[in-house]
Order: C-alpha cells, then sequence, then structure tokens
C-alpha cells in the first residue's frame, strides 16, 4: 500500500509535468521495510522527475521496473536527460538552489543498498540515465 501510493504520487506528478510514464512491478516486493523502500523509490523518481522535465516536452520519459530474481529485488529507473549528466557531475551532487534541500537523495539511495548488501549503480545509455539499486531480501 505504501509503494502503491508513492508511486501513485510521484508518478502522477511527473504525468502532470507532461512526462511520459511506464511502470511495471512484479507481485512480489516482499523482504523489505516499507519505510526503506518508499524512499528508496521517492528519491529515484524525485530525481528522474527533476531531470526529465528539463528535456524537450516530446522526448521526456520515466520508466520504472521492479523485479525479483530469488533473494533480490531488483529497481530500475530510467529517465531521458538533456545531457550527460555523469560528464558534468560524475558524484551526482545535488544541483538544487537551496542548500538546505539537497544532499541527501543519493546518499539515502546508496545508504539503503548498503543496508540490504546490495548496490546501487547510476549510468547512461545515450539520452538516458539509469539508476539500478539491487537489494538482498530477508
Amino acid at each position: 500500500d505504501f509503494l502503491n501510493a508513492i508511486l501513485n504520487s510521484k508518478l502522477s506528478f511527473a504525468k502532470s509535468k507532461e512526462i511520459d510514464v511506464l511502470c511495471s512491478i512484479e507481485n512480489d516486493i516482499s523482504g523489505i521495510e516499507d519505510i526503506d523502500l518508499c524512499n528508496l523509490i521517492g528519491n529515484l523518481l524525485d530525481n528522474a522527475i527533476a531531470a526529465a522535465e528539463k528535456c524537450d516536452p516530446d522526448l521526456r520519459l520515466i520508466e520504472v521496473k521492479i523485479s525479483s530474481a530469488g533473494s533480490r529485488l531488483v529497481i530500475v529507473v530510467k529517465n531521458s536527460i538533456l545531457a550527460s549528466v555523469l560528464k558534468e557531475n560524475p558524484d551526482l551532487n545535488s544541483t538544487k538552489q537551496d542548500p538546505s534541500e539537497h544532499g541527501f537523495g543519493v546518499k539515502t539511495i546508496k545508504y539503503i543498498a548498503e543496508k540490504y548488501s546490495g548496490s546501487c549503480d547510476f549510468f547512461e545509455e545515450g539520452l538516458v540515465f539509469v539508476g539500478r539499486v539491487e537489494l538482498h531480501r530477508s
């Protein structure tokens, strides 16, 4: 229920920004605390929305895929980008204007991945930014 609420809220907001949204979620997402899953997805989607809305409206896209493989839960969020993010900002430091609002998103994502003995990776496929997080479920 919590994940459903976060996804509906964030993806509805993305659609209001004229961002096309694709979402695929497997039924079994057990083994991860609700608060961690919501923080993880929320931060990934906040970053994806901020980047995608800078693109031309015809090219705005966010894709969310949550799947499981054995004891692993794999979360992939892809979004369109205007230009290479990693070339200009390889450490993914916040670019928000207000210093009190930034610096926690990527750190939170990495912390949650570590908490579940998992990993997170950020990379690009052309003008698509990809955040991939793998968690080991209890």
